[in-house]
């Protein structure tokens, strides 16, 4: 069963995707502020995280970053939940390693067909090539993208 960490400080918001979730068979946990909401998820370990822009005291790119960078948290598919959106934000989101965004307001089917989009993409970073049993090219650019955001020193051999 897919875990999904909603983090937004708009709690009727919140709590109506946490239903609708819950009656799709996904396990749904909810916070409502930036602060706390890392250490929520390295307690929870989702498999997707619904991440509010403007949460009071820490924001969701912030977080999105943590989590990129957290060698336990950084494959978690992390949708951005946005009032902005400009594509200067969207880009900038994207920038601090989220999978995809989503303006608000949104339907809630609009939603839900983005995280059956995300889970598509986690099926597919899980995915081994059938002779060699390497990770596939969609692993290797995560896990890429995660050592460089940690700054960690990397070799590439071809």
């Amino acid at each position: 069963m897919k875990r999904i960490l909603i983090v937004d400080d708009d709690v009727d918001l919140a709590e109506l995707v946490k239903t609708k979730l819950t009656k799709e068979g996904y396990q749904a946990f909810v916070i409502n502020t930036g602060q706390g909401a890392f250490e929520y998820a390295k307690q929870i370990k989702p498999n997707i995280c619904l991440l509010d822009i403007m949460l009071p005291g820490v924001t969701g790119y912030q977080i999105c970053r943590r989590l990129r960078k957290d060698p336990e948290l950084y494959q978690i598919a992390v949708l951005m939940l946005t009032a902005l959106g400009e594509e200067p934000e969207i880009i900038y989101g994207m920038e601090q390693g989220a999978d995809d965004y989503l303006v608000k307001p949104f339907k809630l089917e609009r939603l839900m067909d983005k995280i059956a989009s995300l889970s598509t993409l986690l099926k597919t970073l899980d995915q081994r090539h059938r002779v060699t049993n390497l990770l596939g090219t969609d692993s290797f650019k995560r896990e890429l993208n995660h050592q460089l955001a940690r700054d960690a020193a990397i070799a590439c051999v071809y």
